[in-house]
């Protein structure tokens, strides 16, 4: 249960993200301000996907290093 919450934590704060881009490039007045919002938002968005990626991949190791673990037990 603990990773579907994480799952949709995570989805959660994308969508949100996806649309303040958006939201910040259509009410812009001026053209700089728009490329910087743009320019935030994508910040914003690559680095939440890259937490969401090293977060998986360390849990993918965690596993491995678990199962290697109980096989050694038996």
């Amino acid at each position: 249960m603990r990773g579907k919450f994480n799952y949709w934590f995570f989805t959660a704060i994308i969508l949100i993200l996806v649309v303040l881009f958006f939201v910040s490039a259509r009410f812009s007045s001026s053209q700089d301000e728009t490329g910087t919002g743009l320019w935030a938002a994508l910040i914003m968005i690559y680095s939440m996907l890259g937490i969401i990626v090293i977060s998986l991949f360390l849990k993918y190791l965690r596993g491995k290093s678990e199962k290697r673990k109980n096989y050694e037990n038996l």
